[in-house]
């Protein structure tokens, strides 16, 4: 089932790609790893206790980014 799921998305974002996406075109321009250092020194992700692990930072830049360029509330964010 994985193969399919892969197969859609890579589809998906082929279309949206082509569309003209602002997010494609962000995405291919900054390398988003270069903030890593500097946000994993602000956040520790720490799972010691058990528990879900915590997003990656770089998701939580990612997201954080999206909410600011489409001026999200935090529902609509999770909801998107």
């Amino acid at each position: 089932m994985r193969n399919l799921t892969d197969f859609a998305l890579r589809l998906e974002y082929e279309r949206v790609k082509d569309l003209g996406d602002k997010l494609v075109d962000i995405g291919g321009r900054l390398n988003w790893e270069e903030f890593r250092p500097l946000l994993e020194a602000m956040y520790k992700n720490n799972t010691e206790r058990g528990g879900r692990p915590h997003l990656d930072v770089i998701v939580m830049l990612k997201s954080l980014f999206i909410q600011q360029l489409y001026s999200l509330s935090d529902e609509q964010l999770e909801r998107e």
